[in-house]
Formats: structure tokens, sequence, C-alpha cells
């Protein structure tokens, strides 16, 4: 899975960092019509995940890259209007995660993914909330931290200094789809 290896090559370049990345949620138009939505490239390029709101955490584990989702859950009388979503159950067996959570379980999952990790990679400013429950998730795993005796994000980082280099080279199969495209 070409996504499993990107992680890996992730994780193999800062082994002491975590990449925080999160979805956008679906554009509205008019109340209640939504657009064609489209991913986050970072997000998409290291999972394939097309989930408006979700959120992936990439960080260092013990049987190497681990990937840690927040999706939406499903929701069958929603679905009918928006379109089926991938939910916690699935996320894991279709997207590689090695754990997958509902978005409401964010705020108390994250801050354990971050202890252990010296770089926090997150892109801050894109939206406000999103960056308050981040930086809450860091407050709250200095403590854990110390009460473990382990390390805890010291620096926030935009992720793109990573990623932009790795997504610049392109493997065979992105090259295959580019010439097709033109």
């Amino acid at each position: 899975m070409r996504y499993a290896a990107r992680r890996a090559a992730l994780v193999a370049a800062d082994p002491q960092g975590v990449t925080v990345l999160p979805a956008p949620p679906p554009a509205v138009l008019a109340n209640d019509i939504e657009h064609r939505y489209r991913p986050e490239s970072n997000l998409w390029y290291l999972t394939g995940l097309a989930e408006p709101g979700a959120l992936a955490v990439v960080r260092s584990t013990e049987g190497g890259p681990g990937l840690t989702l927040f999706v939406r859950p499903r929701d069958p009388l929603a679905e009918q209007w928006t379109g089926a979503r991938v939910g916690p159950e699935q996320a894991v067996s279709r997207h590689g995660a090695v754990a997958a959570h509902a978005l409401d379980a964010l705020d108390e999952k994250l801050p354990e993914l971050l202890v252990g990790c010296r770089t926090l990679y997150y892109r801050l400013g894109r939206d406000r909330a999103m960056d308050d429950r981040v930086l809450r998730a860091v407050e709250r795993a200095r403590g854990l931290a110390r009460v473990q005796g382990t390390d805890h994000p010291h620096a926030i980082m935009e992720p793109q200094v990573r990623l932009g280099a790795m997504r610049a080279i392109k493997d065979a199969d992105e090259i295959a789809v580019l010439r097709r495209a033109a």
C-alpha cells in the first residue's frame, strides 16, 4: 500500500515527531447543499481518506509508523443526504489505521498520542477552533509526560516542511496518473 510506505518515510524522517492533519468540514452552499468535497492534500497523500472533518495522527510506534484516525460516526439518516461515511470501524480496515475513533473522542485521545514525541507537525492558523483543541492537547500531554517521565512536544512545525519535499518526488503510479490527466 503506497499510503503505508509514505507514512513510513514520514516517520523515518523524524521518529520523535508526530504529525496531526485535520480535514476541513464540508463547504455548504445555500444552507443545505454541500459543495463537492475536496480533501486536505497532505491528509489524502498519507491516508487516501476523503472524509470531511476527519483528523489523522501519524507517529512512530513500536511496530513502525502508526496511523490513528478520528472520523465522523456512521449515521444512516445523514448518509441518505450526504453520502456514506467511513466510520471508525471501517477506517482501520480501509485506510490501514492502527486505531480509529469517533471525532468526539479527539479531546480525550489526542493528548495520549502526543506523549513521547518531541516535535508536533501541525499547521496553525487555518482553523482557530481546531488550533485551540490541538494546543489544549499539547498542554495536557505536558502533564501526562511529567507523570510518565517521558517527552512531549516542545516545538510546533509546519507539516509542509517534511511533506512538501516528499510530495515533490513522484512515484511510478503518480506519474501515470499525471500522464493520464495531461
